[in-house]
């Protein structure tokens, strides 16, 4: 509805979308679901030419989830270009896990000191609590770096941000739980310019994604020129 410019929003389109699938409820309900929504929106309108490449140097929760034994002992997984396939985890055996007290009041790094990862294009991070009989997801997020601003070395999502979207309404889960990444920079690569001017380090990262992101840009340039 957006790309057909029957829409120029996302909230409008997200509104029609509830009403006209469902009689009770939304229609997509999912944050991270919603954000690719708010993305598309802005490819639409912004010049957005390739993802920017970036480094995760660290992941950070606040206020951890409460447990009755009080203490949880968090661990994070990292997949990438909407795979299933485990790109990174820092999962250790349950008792070699870094416990946390629940009562915690502090930000809470689950990235050890000397983490550092590449990362551009979509990104998704669980995050789990590494349990003696099971391991269970405390939340999860995605997002894709192309959406970034140019000097972003910050990224906050707060509980309504988190999927699932039923956290809000968990009651172990403290209101101002959130998950915080921490990102540096290996170049000023700009993502609002033609391709051709990329470093020789992001054009070897970015090579398969750069022929997917041509076809985009040239299907929504025909589109805004109709």
């Amino acid at each position: 509805m957006l790309f057909s410019g029957r829409f120029q929003n996302p909230e409008e389109v997200l509104e029609y979308y509830s009403k006209k699938r469902f009689n009770v409820g939304e229609g997509v309900t999912q944050p991270s679901q919603k954000r690719y929504v708010y993305y598309f929106a802005y490819l639409l309108k912004e010049k957005v030419y390739f993802p920017l490449v970036r480094t995760i140097k660290a992941i950070t929760i606040n206020k951890i989830p409460s447990k009755s034994e009080g203490t949880i002992r968090p661990y994070f997984e990292i997949y990438l270009g909407n795979s299933d396939k485990l790109f990174y985890s820092n999962k250790k055996g349950f008792l070699e896990q870094k416990k946390i007290f629940s009562n915690n009041t502090e930000l809470i790094t689950i990235t050890d000191s000397s983490f550092l990862l590449t990362v551009s294009g979509d990104l998704t991070i669980k995050i789990y609590n590494n349990e003696m009989l099971a391991s269970k997801k405390i939340g999860r997020v995605a997002f894709n770096t192309s959406f970034l601003d140019l000097d972003q070395d910050y990224l906050v999502f707060k509980l309504d941000q988190i999927d699932p979207d039923n956290l809000v309404k968990k009651k172990k889960i403290p209101r101002d739980f959130e998950i915080h990444l921490k990102f540096g920079r290996i170049c000023d690569c700009k993502n609002t310019e033609d391709a051709a001017n990329l470093c020789k380090k992001c054009a070897e990262i970015l090579f398969v994604e750069l022929s997917d992101w041509r076809t985009i840009h040239s299907i929504i340039q025909v589109i805004i020129t109709i």
